[in-house]
This record gives C-alpha cells, structure tokens and sequence, in this order.
C-alpha cells in the first residue's frame, strides 16, 4: 500500500521490553559445597552467573561457562567443562562438552540466546563408557529455547582468541567538516541545505522543514523568526541572528507558537531542544531559558561540527606521554608538547592543525605519534585507542561492531507499515549499480536489476512485485544490494542481513552498520561514510545518512559497550544541547537510520529490546544521549567522567577490581586472581567458583589461585605443563573481563535503567 501525502512519515517506535523464561542449563551453583541444584531465579538477568546446575537423575551435572572457539554473529561453535557428581561420590569426574548453535543477539541487554543447540561431542577422561549417557542426559536437559549467555562473556572470548575481522576496504571519504569551537555555551542547528520554508497547516506560520528543531516564522521573507529551546523560545529578525529571548510576544503568535510545537512534537516530526543535565548523577538544573546564559545560536547549512569550552579551554597531562588534552570539554582534542600539533577525533577520524583555529587536516590513524599508543588505561582520555591501531580497545570496537543484532520473526505476522511517497513516485540510479531507489519514499525502496521491489523498515526486509504492494517479509535479498557503495546514500541497508527463512519464520538480523558505523581501511570503527548526500526536499522533507553536525564518537558505557554517541551536554560540552541531533522524521523512517545503540525491531512481538529513546541517541527528541550515553565510562575501570570533568562514578562496584564467584580480573595488575579450592572437612569437594577450564582437545583445567593450574586427565588432576600456562592464563583473563563488564552492566541499572541514578 502507498500514500502518497505530503506529511511526513510517523515513527514507529515501541518501548516493549523482553522477560526471558528459562535459563541455559538451569541456575547458579552455590558458593561452595557438594554441587546440588538450586532454584532458578526470576529474570532478569538473563544470564545467572556461571556454574550452573543440571539434574539429571541420581545425578548431578555441573555446566561451567562456555568457551568459543568460533562464531560470526549467526552460528556459534563452543566448548564448556562438565562435572558430573554422581549420587553418593564425595568427587565429580571432569569432562569436556562441544556444542553447536544457532545464536539470537539482543545487543539492547546485552545477552545471547542460544538456538538448535547440538551437543556434538562429550570427552570424559576417567568415564570413557559413560560419555553416551552424559552426552544424552546433557542434549535432553537443554531447554528448547532461551539459552543465555551474557554477550560480555563471548565478546571477551573473541578478542582473546585474536578473532578474525574482516579488513576495511570501503572507499570512505575523510574530508575534514568545518570546524568550530566556542569558549561560551552554543547550540548548532544544522539545516540540510538551504532552509525550506513551508506554510504550517491550521496556521498562518511557515517553517523550515529541513532542520530537526522547530524554526519558524510569522510571515514570508520578512517576519519575525522564532526558534524554540529548553523551555521558551529565541527570536531573530533572520536566520543569521541575533538570536534574543522572547519575553513578549502577540497572544495569537504566541497561541499559533505553542499549537505548531505541541503538533510537531506529538507527531514526533520535530525535535522540541529541551536539554537534559549533561550529568545524570548530580542535581543538574533543567536547562532554562530563564537562566543565564542563554547560549549561542550557531546556524549551519552544510557539515559543520562545534566544540564548546567551559571558558577558555583548559589543557592537562595525560601521563607518561608527551600529550595534553582540553579537559573542560567533552570533545577529544589533544595536543603532542614535542611539536605542539593539535589533534581532533570526529567521528572516529582524526584531524590534524596548528591551532584550533585551524585549519584541519585529515590525518590517518596510522600516522599519529606513537604516544597516542601510550595512552595510560587510567586516562580520562583512555577511550580515544578506539581510534588507535594496534590498540585493545581498538580490537574490542571492531568485535562489537561485528556482532550483529539478530530476531527470528514469525512471517505471517511481520507486517510493513504504509509506504509514504510524497508525491509521484521518483526513480534515481543508485550509484554504482544498476539499481534505482525511490528517492521520494519514506523508507528505502529499491527497484533491482530485472525488476522486483525490496524495502527495509526497521531492520527487516521486506519484498513485493509493484511498489503498490502487497509487501511481505524476504526470505531472500538478492546480492546486487549489497554491493551498493558508500558513495550511495542507501549504503546502510547493506548491513541488514536475512540468514535463513523457513515457510513460517525468518531469521535475520544487522550489524552497527546499519544504525551508521562502517570499518575504515586502517581496521578501525569510525562513524558515518564521511559524504554529503543529496535529501528529498519536496513537500516534506526525507534526509539521508549524515556524518557530521552532533559529534559523534566512540566511547565505552556499561549499557552498550563500545557505540558511537553524540557528546552534548548541560550548558557546556561538545555541541551544547543535543541540537541538530535528529535528521528528520522522513530519512526513510526515523527507525531506518540513525546514531543508535539498541534494537531497532520495535514493533515485532513480545521480545523485542527497547525503544530507540531507552536504546541511545533518540532522533525524535535528540535528548536521549545527554542524560546516558554522554556520560562515558572507562572501558577498563569502570569509572565515569561527563565532560571528562573527573571521576563520579563506578559500574563495577566503586573500586578498581569487582570479585565473583571465586575470581575477578583486576584492571590495574592485568592479573587473573581467584580463591583457592580445596577438600572439606569431610574430604568433600569445594567448589572453587567459576574456574574451570576446557581445551579444544577435550582436556579439563582448574585454577587453583596461588597453587596454580591444574589438569585433568585419566589419573585425575595433575600438573600442567609450564608452556601452556599463559594460554591458560588468557582463558582466566577472558572470563574475568567478561563477568567483570557484564556486572558493570547489571551494577549499572541494565537496559531497563540506562543512564539512571543509581
């Protein structure tokens, strides 16, 4: 179905939140003792902690944390080390368990769901005759569905196991935007082009319909302009400004003014500038026009970007290098003392002047002084190596990026919303291809090579044989789109993949790509494609994918792991307000496109993530990261900084290592650390927590703190040899970082409470 109207294309967003009904192999071991089943907890969380118990007859099964050995976001291949106590012995015999599944990513909780898993192999050392059974007993006790594993765990086990990425090839653009800093607070508003005047129906208003904020005029050409912010509205006499407080207006205007803003709001068409504190866990003021100062108005018409001060900008140390970085700012800019260049982070790129008037240059990451390499894991600036090759937060960008958000959708009930074509529809190639795009359509419609029609919305593909309809979910996208290039301003839908699909389901998912990050040819995880797209302007306004305009960059939080967010904040900060933040609401549907952390399957059934507002960057409101994301964290610390402005809060535990279950990876020794376990009063087994191990060979190891590791075999536990050891000791760091991120993310609030106090 098509409507062809010129109003512009509602967003579709839900805020549903999953429950998880049952847990991979049961609930949690206890701290110590003889190993016997406990009551599973209610969820949340989705993924109980390590070991877990599984009854099996007379006897016990004890299932410890897998172990990858290979997954490429759809099918994973793992390891784990089973215990079996059978009924009356005093010890458990050691095996090794191999498994293969089909794997459903909820990166909104941060959880993986583990799907047609096959136990393939069982090896029991001291238990030969009985590996039949425990591997039977193990396939029958795995529920049928809702495995979960927390994706911190698997994340850190691809990253210690060196995973294989995929190199950058795309051929990104790198041009520097225009660069501004202001030493006094100011907001960007940034217009796609030259500002579009449209009259405001039930109005005698017009307003320009590229911009997301509400910017409107009483009359043609010559009225008085009216822009609204926090709680009131500015006003000028043109675009160009001064920009005043309104403090009197006519009660018609006035009455026209707040009737266009509730209208523009509630239909989510426009982004009402609130502000949110830049720091949720203070008593920040609301942003108040009624409050000094009243900021800058900084207008735009092309890629711009503006770095706010606190005052004059104020530069300290980063220690052990040569370098000095704005500390009075959110913004990442740095400076090398041995020749005094600045060094400015966009958008994952890194640009290069001789003072801050610039001008700038692309540099390439390759090319920065080997200090930058140096950078202290302390550091407030510690989340700049993101965009250092070589780096390991460089190394867990690119993972995290890979890693897609996956759903399996029932077909008959996954349902496109109207197409919205302002106008009569409009074909335009799609450089590169021999494809066209409707250019004029509120979602990306693609007219292949041969003829068939194929549309994405929220992440789902979704394919029919006119573009009048009817529309029903792709079981198969054919391989032309995916070879449409950055250059193209359909780019993005490239990352929406259909993995399977059987006659009544599909299975499919999409990496960050689709939501704007892309691989550069350094290896590195930067945002946008870096070129100036042509929007639709018509009656209604569609934008397409933007690079520049809300300071995006990487950043670590417990909610999301390493995204890319846009750094506004309360009074000061990176762009001031969270303006210019949202890109329209006809960009082919707000969920098609956009800075984002969550899930964007936002009407698909009961276990969908969140609403894009809870998720991350929201681009109806363009408030959602001022009061969550803004407020990076140290990947390695778990210590917040808004602005960089100092440390005032943890999402461990408030100290620099957090302890579970037996172990915990402490972040400034880098060192694996655990309780010892040893025989009871009884002669009964302890159980040292989470500290099992297993090998791809089918061999068992145990970390037995200050005793070392230990091995299993046919004799029993033995030594192991020394050469093996710092193999082994990656396993225990990888598991460490693993339960150390994910209690950051439930120490945090989770995805139902991201970004509140705590």
């Amino acid at each position: 179905m098509i409507i062809s109207s010129p109003r512009r294309a509602a967003s579709c967003l839900g805020a549903a939140l999953f429950t998880v009904p049952f847990l991979l192999f049961g609930a949690p071991a206890g701290a110590q003792g003889v190993l016997r089943p406990a009551p599973a907890p209610p969820p949340p969380p989705a993924d109980a902690g390590w070991p877990r118990v599984v009854p099996s007859g007379a006897d016990t099964l004890t299932v410890y944390q897998p172990q990858l050995d290979s997954w490429d976001g759809n099918h994973l291949q793992a390891r784990m080390a089973i215990a079996v106590l059978p009924q009356g012995a005093l010890d458990p015999v050691f095996g090794v368990a191999i498994f293969t599944a089909r794997t459903d990513v909820d990166k909104a909780e941060r959880v993986v769901y583990l799907e047609e898993m096959t136990i393939t192999t069982v090896r029991f050392p001291t238990a030969r005759n009985s590996e039949a059974e425990y591997r039977k007993a193990l396939q029958a006790k795995v529920p049928a569905r809702s495995r979960a594993i927390a994706l911190d765990r698997l994340e850190a086990d691809l990253q210690i196991a060196g995973a294989a990425i995929k190199a950058g090839t795309l051929p990104l653009e790198n041009a520097p935007p225009k660069i501004l800093f202001s030493d006094v607070p100011a907001v960007l508003i940034s217009i796609d082009g030259e500002p579009t005047w449209r009259p405001v129906k039930g109005t005698s208003l017009q307003r320009v319909i590229n911009t997301a904020p509400v910017l409107v005029r009483t009359a043609a050409k010559k009225g008085t302009i009216y822009l609204h912010l926090f709680d009131g509205w500015l006003q000028a006499t043109s675009l160009a400004g001064p920009w005043t407080v309104t403090t009197s207006a006519p009660p018609a205007t006035v009455n026209q003014l707040n009737l266009v803003l509730r209208t523009l709001v509630d239909s989510g068409e426009a982004d009402p500038l609130v502000g949110a504190p830049s720091d949720p866990f203070t008593k920040s003021p609301t942003p108040s026009l009624l409050n000094p100062p009243v900021p800058k108005v900084v207008l735009a018409n092309s890629a711009t970007e503006l770095i706010v001060t606190e005052g004059a900008p104020k530069w300290a140390a980063i220690d052990g290098t040569p370098l000095l970085f704005i500390k009075n700012t959110s913004g990442r800019v740095l400076q090398d003392t041995t020749d005094h260049k600045l060094y400015l982070l966009l958008a994952g790129r890194w640009f290069i002047a001789d003072s801050l008037a610039g001008p700038w240059q692309h540099v390439h990451a390759k090319d920065l002084p080997k200090a930058f390499s140096q950078i202290p894991d302390s550091s407030a600036m510690e989340n700049v190596k993101a965009a250092v090759p070589g780096t390991p937060q460089a190394a867990e960008a690119l993972i995290e990026n890979e890693i897609p958000q996956t759903k399996t959708l029932a077909r008959s009930e996954t349902k496109m919303a109207p197409l919205i074509v302002d106008g009569a529809p409009q074909l335009r190639p799609i450089e590169g291809t021999t494809m066209q795009y409707v250019a004029n359509a509120s979602r990306p419609v693609i007219l292949v090579t041969g003829g068939g029609w194929y549309a994405c919305e929220n992440g789902v593909w979704f394919t029919a044989e006119a573009l009048e309809g009817p529309w029903k979910a792709a079981a198969v996208v054919p391989a032309e789109i995916y070879t449409i290039p950055p250059a193209a301003p359909l780019h993005y839908v490239t990352y929406v993949r259909v993995y399977s699909a059987t006659a009544d389901s599909v299975y499919l998912g999409y990496t960050p790509g689709y939501t704007g990050t892309v691989i550069n040819e350094e290896d590195l995880v930067v945002y946008g494609t870096g070129y100036t797209y042509t929007p639709w302007i018509g009656e209604d306004w569609y934008a397409a994918p933007y690079t520049y305009g809300y300071g995006a960059n990487i950043g670590w939080t417990p909610w999301y792991g390493w995204r890319y967010g846009a750094g506004y904040g309360y009074a000061w900060g990176w762009g001031g307000y969270g303006v210019g933040s949202y890109r329209g609401v006809g960009r082919w549907g707000v969920a098609d496109w956009g800075v984002t952390s969550g899930n964007v399957y936002s009407q698909w059934g009961p276990r969908v993530a969140v609403a894009r507002n809870a998720a991350g960057y929201d681009p109806v409101t363009g408030n959602a990261w001022a009061d969550r994301a803004s407020v990076s964290y140290n990947s390695r610390t778990g210590i917040a900084a808004a602005g960089q402005r100092g440390a005032i809060g943890n999402a461990y535990t408030g100290e620099w290592a957090t302890g579970a279950r037996g172990g915990f990876y402490d972040t400034r020794t880098g060192n694996y650390v655990t309780y010892s376990g040893a025989r009871g009063p009884d002669g009964g087994y302890v159980r040292v927590g989470n500290t099992v191990f297993a090998d791809r060979d089918g061999n068992v190891y145990r970390y037995n703190g200050d005793a070392g590791w230990r091995g299993y075999g046919a004799r029993g536990w033995g030594n192991v040899d020394a050469g093996r050891t710092a193999e082994m000791n990656r396993w225990g760091t990888s598991r460490g970082v693993g339960e150390q991120r994910y209690n950051g993310f439930r120490n945090a609030g989770g995805a139902r409470a991201r970004g509140g106090r705590r």
